[in-house]
């Protein structure tokens, strides 16, 4: 697997049930360009084709630790196990540069998700609910130590 760093992002080709819970990629693009330093964003090729994308998060405040803001696998490979590739190639290079732990978060109704997380390593470290544009949402905490 390849993975390309990118300045601009675009999703892959979803499935209808990943467009539910994954960010609007213009907010993506203008975070981006808002907090360059804060982000870092991958297209990820199998075979020469676009196969998934990545979206991680920096802070200042846990320079230890990467939080994976999206991750998709596009809808014509899920299920062939190229999304637990990619997390144990990312883990790697990650690990190469430092980092000691990958953070996300998963929605609450998201259980394909939450799965594939615990499957790859992921532990829980919280259940959280927070208020974001007057709607209340109800999540979970992961990391996976690298």
């Amino acid at each position: 697997m390849n993975f390309k760093k990118v300045d601009t992002f675009s999703w892959v080709e979803l499935t209808n049930e990943q467009k539910k819970f994954v960010t609007n990629a213009e907010k993506i693009n203008k975070n981006v360009k808002d907090y360059p330093d804060r982000y870092r964003l991958y297209d990820v090729f199998e075979d020469g084709k676009r196969i998934a994308n990545i979206v991680l998060r920096f802070y200042s405040k846990t320079p230890n630790q990467v939080f994976l803001w999206d991750f998709a696998v596009g809808k014509a490979y899920q299920g062939k196990g190229y999304g637990t590739q990619i997390l144990k190639e990312l883990g790697a290079l990650l690990k190469a540069e430092g980092y000691t732990s990958l953070l996300t978060t998963c929605m609450f109704g998201n259980d394909k998700a939450y799965s594939f997380y615990e499957k790859c390593g992921f532990k829980l470290l919280e259940e959280i609910d927070v208020i974001e544009n007057n709607r209340h949402i109800h999540e979970f905490d992961l990391e996976k130590t690298l």
